[in-house]
């Protein structure tokens, strides 16, 4: 199928975009404390990464992440095609004392055409980078990271929101709490979040490039509110500062970790974490639920069965 080849420019991620995503001197904070947010650390307990392994920071942002990594002895290669964002990158680097030179490359190149020799990477990140990338652009990243990773290694994503989440589960928490506001997206979100995935659509355009992939839903939102004060450094306007003093709320956080548990994660979780193996799948359960294992496997099934032409991009 034919199909338009747009990008979203890199300077729209500029300080403007960098300010909104972030709270207020969540950065500083970082520098000063070497503090993750939560959905981070976890991604990086799924990546069990060793001191001298090489990691590839696929859309690295301000660089917190790879420059975690890199205090821990781990070789990171840190990418972003925002020059603003590098810019931050690059402080971070600095500010962290030349022992980090010779384990944190920081450079500027796009997802879709790695500066990186086939098979030479143990790990990959690609942490809320998904949804910023259009369909056709998010299927070349992918590939990408697949023939940059040495076999038997694996890429690591973390992508919310959960479209399912956002387009079912939103509605009928507005039907509960009438103080969110009617649009879940921010102006800001509409314009870059042009491709937010579901856990289906993602198995499938992972599978489609020779992952083989496990994708499922988690509830970091919980933790995210808690380690964001209750909303306290967002503006009032901003949709966390109006949700995040109901998720810290210890009845309510209660209530929403019993819903969790069941089939309603589904449209209630918001966190989606997926992990692509160069390889066998090891066998030791950390991959996700059951049912989200059984839906992409009917999803699969479905689609394979569709003619090529109809199948979703």
């Amino acid at each position: 199928m034919s199909q338009t080849r747009k990008s979203v420019p890199s300077s729209t991620y500029g300080q403007e975009w960098i300010e909104f995503s972030n709270s207020a001197k969540e950065f500083e904070r970082f520098l000063q404390e070497g503090e993750l947010r939560p959905r981070q650390l976890r991604s990086l307990a799924l990546a069990d990464l060793k001191p001298g392994d090489l990691v590839l920071d696929m859309g690295c942002g301000r660089g917190e992440v790879s420059m975690y990594c890199a205090s821990r002895g781990i070789r990171v290669v840190a990418t972003d095609y925002s020059e603003d964002c590098l810019a931050l990158a690059a402080k971070a680097k600095a500010v962290s004392g030349e022992g980090m030179s010779g384990r944190l490359i920081v450079a500027r190149a796009d997802s879709k055409s790695l500066p990186l020799r086939t098979g030479t990477v143990r790990r990959i990140l690609l942490l809320d980078v998904a949804e910023h990338l259009y369909p056709w652009e998010l299927e070349m990243a992918l590939a990408e990271a697949y023939r940059v990773l040495e076999p038997g290694g694996y890429l690591v994503i973390h992508t919310l929101p959960n479209r399912w989440a956002l387009d079912i589960g939103y509605r009928w928490a507005r039907f509960f709490f009438r103080r969110l506001p009617a649009q879940p997206r921010s102006e800001w979100e509409r314009t870059v979040h042009i491709n937010e995935q579901d856990i289906a659509g993602l198995h499938g355009v992972m599978t489609r490039v020779g992952f083989k992939a496990r994708v499922w839903l988690e509830d970091s939102i919980l933790a995210q509110a808690q380690w964001q004060k209750g909303g306290k450094a967002f503006p009032s306007a901003d949709l966390r500062a109006r949700a995040y003093p109901l998720l810290v709320n210890p009845m309510l956080r209660k209530v929403y970790r019993l819903l969790l548990a069941t089939p309603l994660r589904l449209v209630l979780a918001n966190d989606i974490y997926a992990v692509g193996f160069k390889g066998p799948v090891p066998g030791n359960g950390r991959w996700g639920g059951r049912l989200e294992r059984w839906l992409t496997a009917l999803w699969r099934g479905g689609a394979a069965k569709q003619p090529e032409d109809n199948r979703a991009e």
